[in-house]
């Protein structure tokens, strides 16, 4: 049996807006509830999280660390970039 979603609604009226660059990998939404904003900033390219796969368990674990290493210099990356960016808006 499975469960039955019940879905919360805002007591206050809110306004929300998807920012999305051009590449598509940088994402901000922007949420506006009685004068009151907030930003929600998201980059595509690290949402899935590293993850392992494989005939075994030792396997399963190689490509995770691997997968692991990946994501590290992934994740730099895009640190990098979105220092950069906010060097750029000061």
């Amino acid at each position: 049996m499975e469960e039955k979603i019940t879905w919360a609604h805002p007591e206050e009226p809110q306004t929300v807006q998807e920012l999305v660059s051009a590449d598509k990998r940088w994402h901000i939404s922007k949420k506006e509830t009685n004068g009151n904003v907030n930003f929600f900033l998201s980059n595509w390219d690290i949402l899935v999280t590293p993850h392992g796969t494989g005939t075994n368990i030792s396997e399963c674990f190689e490509t995770f660390v691997a997968d692991c290493n990946a994501y590290i210099e992934k994740v730099k990356k895009i640190r990098d970039e979105a220092m950069e960016y906010l060097n750029e808006m000061e």
